[in-house]
């Protein structure tokens, strides 16, 4: 017996709250990372509120001098605030850079529904994407550095800004004052936000340099919801200068700063600060310009020269021009610019294929190919070919692949039609060198197996839930013991590796021993006895769908998370969807069970993104996945399985997710290319 990854203890699992003797061994080296969410936003909205950034900016401006033409970086941006703010006052060359996908998500979100062209990147300070003397001034403001675990890494980002800087260009640092923080910090504090959320904070200082924090928040109707630690480095006034110096950095002023709460409560790390500004001292280094004047991002590229080149996939990303995947209107390219040339590569109607009702391609099938087709014909940026006969498709990708600017890689059905083998299909196109749509075959080849998919996901903190892993007959007897003693009925059996819902019918539920021998039976007969399972814990709450287009470094474009609704079948039926609700149209769960827009706390919603995303990215997807979630009898969400090239098709859940935020089967398949297309210009454009 092998017991599944280590969901079986998941670590949210343990009651949060109790006391531990030290915080410092708590926290995580990476804790940025998934900190800055809509919890922050809301336990911080007292010093995040409009009047106070406005309030921030004029004491910026009023000891910086910087003016409306500068070129200004908002290092470590968050929500955009800062930006947004300055945008509003007329800088018309501002960007914004954050580590965090969440908050990047609601910068431009805020950034659209005002009309602001600012463009809102992901990217690590350490390693800026920006070309040599991009800028005349870095700012990092709200208190945003020091966070790393090392000093080192304090460093990093400094001379980055200083090589990013151009001759004469500022730094701004706005930092917690590090002696008065020393000094005076409170051990324990709490606050009241809102009328049912108690935040309760503890402090310890690490080796008289680091403050570590550790924030519970409590909604006093249902319990403690979040239980983390973070810490910052603390710098005095001459540490401080000492370290700017260190990077090459002159002139450095510090101008005193109170912080503000619209609330009056505990401020924390925020209270006591001081602004720090400083001029860059590097000498003057190549400048890369786009079209409008704006200084170019570029990713560091070494060179012979040991320049670096600017990204064309980051100057896409950042320069003022429409991008028609993050933004609205009209595509690049209309009008006179050429067209794109792209090659569709699909199944093969030809071959048997064992996941289709009879085992071949019927008419259902070619209703797909013919809407496709049809979507895609009003793309008028590009024009298509496809291939889908795969006895020569090696043969027709050397004689097309020159000429073609991408391949459309829509072949989820696998090579020959094997679903094992839809790994293989990129690993063809890589070979020969093709740009393609989607997921590599790494990414592919984990995803299939969805226990590795659920060990990640727990090594991650993300809930999955409790279960086994059943390698073969062997072991049968020893699996179902321990579901009795370690599992709650009901639960669930599923083909550890299938696609197509293949084995899921209504009897892989099982609420007993017996009924449980016999799913496990039923699943081998449809699928073949040498298959591995998974045993899980069936959840009872809401079955959830949440799709994205787009990829880490670009943005997601996050569509609306879906609920399968199966509130219309017959009594008794079990609620899920498997193999009878996508191939047996003669099935109540072909003809009953409706995808609906999910109803969710902001706070469940939230979660569900941010950790999709964390997943995209853990897992290598690229332009497009679908993340399939269940809700547990209180409402927790659990990851079922990731979906690296998921279903395309016009009737799928991605396509009805996407129909909910009012875009078309074509604009889907577009944003697709796009997203493919943004990743992939380096090469294309």
């Amino acid at each position: 017996m092998t017991s599944s990854d280590p969901a079986v203890s998941d670590p949210d699992e343990a009651a949060p709250g109790g006391p531990v003797p030290r915080l410092g061994p708590h926290v995580p080296s990476d804790w940025w990372r998934t900190l800055f969410d809509e919890t922050y936003l809301f336990t911080d909205a007292d010093v995040l509120t409009p009047a106070i950034t406005a309030r921030e900016v004029d004491h910026l401006l009023d000891h910086t001098g910087l003016g409306t033409d500068d070129v200004v970086l908002d290092l470590c941006c968050g929500h955009g605030r800062h930006a947004l703010e300055l945008a509003r006052r007329g800088f018309r060359k501002i960007s914004g850079l954050d580590q965090s996908e969440y908050l990047l998500e609601v910068a431009r979100s805020s950034a659209r529904n005002e009309g602001i062209d600012i463009p809102f990147a992901l990217g690590d300070a350490r390693d800026l994407p920006f070309g040599a003397a991009s800028f005349d001034a870095v700012l990092l403001l709200g208190n945003s550095f020091g966070y790393f675990e090392k000093e080192e890494d304090d460093r990093r980002v400094l001379n980055e800004v200083s090589r990013i800087l151009r001759p004469g260009g500022r730094v701004v640092l706005d930092l917690t004052d590090g002696d008065h923080t020393r000094a005076s910090f409170h051990p324990r504090s709490w606050e009241w936000v809102g009328d049912h959320h108690l935040v309760c904070r503890e402090r310890e200082l690490v080796d008289g340099r680091r403050l570590v924090v550790r924030e519970i928040v409590v909604d006093i109707r249902r319990g403690i919801e979040e239980d983390r630690f973070y810490a910052e480095r603390l710098y005095g006034r001459r540490q401080i200068l000492e370290v700017l110096d260190a990077s090459g950095f002159r002139g450095a002023t510090i101008i005193p700063m109170k912080g503000e709460s619209s609330r009056g409560d505990d401020l924390g790390l925020m209270q006591h600060r001081f602004l720090v500004t400083a001029c860059s001292a590097s000498s003057p280094q190549t400048r890369l310009a786009t079209g409008n004047g704006q200084m170019s991002p570029s990713k560091p590229s070494s060179d012979r020269d040991g320049s670096r080149k600017a990204s064309k996939e980051v100057q896409a990303m950042l320069s003022k021009s429409p991008s028609w995947f993050v933004r609205s209107g009209p595509p690049p390219g209309r009008g006179g610019s050429p067209r794109r040339f792209v090659a569709v590569l699909l199944g093969d109607p030809r071959l048997p294929d064992e996941t289709k009702l009879g085992g071949i391609f019927d008419d259902d099938d070619f209703e797909v190919l013919e809407r496709l087709r049809a979507a895609l014909s009003e793309l008028d940026l590009y024009e298509f070919m496809y291939l889908d006969e795969h006895d020569r498709l090696l043969e027709n990708l050397r004689i097309f692949g020159p000429s073609v600017d991408l391949v459309f890689n829509l072949c989820d059905e696998g090579l020959r039609n094997v679903p094992r083998q839809e790994l293989h299909v990129p690993a063809v196109l890589e070979l020969l060198n093709l740009s393609y749509t989607g997921a590599g075959p790494q990414c592919l080849a984990h995803c299939y197996d969805k226990s590795i998919v659920r060990g990640v996901a727990s090594e991650m903190g993300i809930r999955v839930a409790r279960g086994f892993y059943l390698s073969s007959e062997a072991v049968l007897q020893t699996v179902l013991r321990a579901a009795d003693t370690d599992l709650s009925y009901p639960v669930i059996v599923k083909p550890n590796a299938a696609d197509n819902s293949m084995g899921m019918t209504n009897r892989c539920i099982a609420r007993n021993r017996d009924e449980l021998r016999a799913a496990v039976a039923s699943v081998w007969d449809q699928v073949g006895n040498t298959r591995p399972l998974l045993i899980e814990e069936f959840l009872t709450g809401a079955d959830l769908t949440y799709g994205v287009i787009g990829n880490p470094a670009s943005g997601f474009l996050s569509l609306p998370i879906s609920q399968d609704d199966y509130s219309s079948l017959p009594e008794g039926s079990p609620p899920f969807s498997g193999y009878e609700a996508k191939w047996v149209p003669e099935s109540p769960y072909w003809t009953d069970v409706t995808a609906v827009p999910a109803q969710l706390p902001e706070a469940v919603a939230g979660r569900i993104r941010r950790d999709s995303h964390r997943l995209f990215a853990r897992l290598e997807c690229r332009d497009y996945a679908r993340f399939d979630w269940r809700l547990d009898a209180r409402g927790i969400p659990h990851l079922l399985e990731v979906n690296p090239n998921p279903g395309w098709s016009w009737d799928s859940h991605l396509v009805e997710a996407a129909a909910f935020a009012g875009m078309s089967y074509a604009s889907v398949l577009a944003s697709i290319l796009e997203a493919a297309y943004q990743r992939l210009s380096v090469r294309t454009e």
